[in-house]
């Protein structure tokens, strides 16, 4: 038998059209000032980007935007959306998308109350004294990321995980319709990811 400790807090919002509850879940965390972290135009085929915007707009939030997460998330961009998060008072971050959006809205939430370098926390390992609150709105079944601890961050040459119970999302909203319209392809590399998450967790590897 193998010990472990379970705990996650992160509230699954499941269903069709379960992204109109997005508004009211802004509301209960009181946030002033949103950055929305994506790849690509997806988000706007699939109608999230207008739920988000009427509902920013509708509670009077601030709002920034970046659509440019590349799969295995870069230090780079985690740097330049933690400036731009400091210069808007960001105090919530909401990723849309998969893992890679996902870890990427989790090392922002980290950097922009942080004064050094956000790559500390996965080189040296160090413990936040502040996480910002993070939402998602999950278009893909795979890596989990939307209710774990863990996020990874590539710097080109070392690719890097951290895990702190404090960047589990507060909430994750799940519209299964995203998932069923997805290329067979992508749900195929869904399929393999979940897959390779299980056994390496069962084996005690790293991924």
């Amino acid at each position: 038998m193998i010990d472990f400790e379970y705990y996650n807090p992160a509230k699954i919002v499941f269903g069709e059209h379960s992204e109109q509850k997005l508004k009211s879940l802004l509301a209960g965390y009181g946030v002033k000032s949103l950055q929305l972290v994506y790849s690509g135009d997806f988000i706007k085929t699939l109608g999230i980007y207008d739920v988000i915007k009427d509902a920013v707009n509708e509670l009077g939030i601030r709002f920034s935007e970046n659509g440019n997460v590349v799969p295995n998330p870069s230090i780079d961009l985690v740097r330049e959306l933690v400036k731009q998060g400091k210069e808007n008072g960001v105090d919530f971050v909401l990723a849309v998308g998969g893992g890679s959006s996902i870890d990427t809205a989790k090392a922002v939430a980290l950097g922009i109350p942080y004064e050094g370098d956000v790559w500390d926390f996965f080189e040296k390992g160090i413990s936040p004294e502040r996480v910002l609150p993070i939402g998602v709105i999950a278009t893909t079944a795979s890596s989990g990321s939307e209710t774990s601890n863990a996020a990874i961050l590539s710097s080109g040459e070392w690719k890097l995980g951290f895990e702190d119970d404090r960047i589990i999302p507060k909430f994750a909203i799940m519209n299964p319709k995203y998932t069923v319209g997805l290329p067979a392809y992508q749900t195929f590399v869904g399929i393999a990811d979940v897959l390779s998450q299980e056994v390496f967790r069962y084996h005690g590897l790293s991924d």
